[in-house]
């Protein structure tokens, strides 16, 4: 919300978090400004991911196994961040390459 307070995820909607991932609160300090320029795009495909999990929830659910291992990893790279610049790099380079399988 705009007064700094989270808002509160949408409920029903099964890719609510991933858009509160894409656009945490103070999401403009957090998110690298290169990658900006890319959340359009990454809202977009969210938005004809939902569009399409209405028509076909089999193929969604596909793609939902085929990508869970890249998201399980994540959340344990997120569970225990690196503590070299490197590794975090490497780390931040991994979640935008997991979005751009999304898209």
């Amino acid at each position: 919300s705009q007064l700094g307070a989270p808002a509160a995820a949408p409920r029903g909607n099964p890719l609510a978090a991933e858009l509160a991932a894409l656009l945490p609160p103070r999401f403009l300090e957090l998110i690298p400004f290169d990658r900006l320029s890319h959340l359009g795009r990454y809202l977009k495909a969210l938005l004809t991911r939902l569009e399409r999990a209405a028509q076909n929830p089999l193929k969604d659910q596909e793609r939902a196994r085929q990508l869970a291992p890249y998201q399980n990893a994540w959340k344990q790279l997120q569970a225990a961040p690196p503590s070299s610049t490197e590794a975090r790099q490497v780390m931040e380079e991994f979640r935008w390459m997991i979005e751009e399988f999304k898209v």
